[in-house]
């Protein structure tokens, strides 16, 4: 979920593809038969702690508001609902809304996207048996199937090992079930050490399963919009796994981990 702060600011680490390694394994290939790899012992709970810290912080409704706040510099709604927005096709709007982000699509691989033709077919294919209702929190085997073969597709046309860009142009089309991973969020829930897309969605799931976590984020919604309820330039998205992705995003950041502190 990262953001472009000033037009004078550089992508960081951590926020974009540039300098990923695409040699390293992202996780499981579903063309060699799908299973999502078991997770480490302790490190959903792991995760689910430090999740707790940041959404418990004091600074964690204030985040909202400044990352939704519409006169600021943060993408805030219109990563969402930048027009149009369709289920089951690829728009010149979806690219635009990446972008929003500091990931940034090649010409060839836009082209894909967009015009009609073999792999266009298969974006389609992989797009719609993803269905739109479908929520993390409720993720089973069938599920992460389907979401891996979407995902892999569309790192497989953004080309070499881009997996921050695929999994924001994911999040954009299914916002309830793919988080946005970038490394600076993956470093802090200590993900990253693992190079797995599939222990990532697993912990995310587990985390978004959580009772107390989910009431959290709704009151932290509730919060940060109440503040200014007659402000209309401060609205969220209706997706809490996005209020976490923004909070986790905003809190690295902070810290300094996978760039420079802001």
């Amino acid at each position: 979920m990262t953001d472009i702060d000033s037009a004078n600011l550089e992508p960081e680490p951590g926020d974009s593809d540039r300098g990923e390694d695409p040699t390293i394994s992202d996780g499981p290939d579903p063309a060699d038969g799908f299973d999502p790899t078991p997770m480490p012992d302790g490190l959903a709970e792991s995760a689910r702690g430090k999740v707790w810290q940041v959404i418990t912080g004091g600074t964690a409704a204030e985040d909202l508001r400044t990352y939704y706040d519409m006169r600021g510099d943060y993408a805030g709604r219109t990563f969402l609902d930048a027009a149009p927005v369709t289920a089951n096709e690829f728009t010149a709007s979806d690219l635009f809304a990446v972008s929003l982000l500091q990931v940034s699509i090649r010409p060839g691989a836009a082209r894909v996207f967009l015009d009609p033709g073999t792999q266009h077919t298969q974006l389609i294919t992989a797009l719609t048996a993803v269905r739109p209702e479908w929520d993390l929190a409720t993720a089973d085997k069938p599920t992460y199937s389907a979401m891996a073969q979407l995902y892999t597709v569309v790192k497989r046309t953004l080309g070499k090992n881009p997996w921050v860009s695929a999994s924001k142009l994911c999040a954009r089309k299914r916002p309830r079930l793919f988080p946005v991973r970038d490394k600076r969020v993956r470093v802090l829930l200590g993900l990253y050490q693992y190079a797995d897309y599939t222990i990532d969605w697993q912990v995310f799931s587990h985390v978004m399963r959580q009772p107390d976590v989910v009431d959290r984020l709704a009151e932290l919604k509730d919060e940060a919009e109440a503040e200014h309820e007659h402000d209309d330039n401060i609205s969220l998205d209706p997706y809490p796994l996005r209020h976490l992705d923004v909070l986790l995003w905003m809190e690295a950041r902070r810290r300094g981990i996978g760039g420079a502190a802001r």
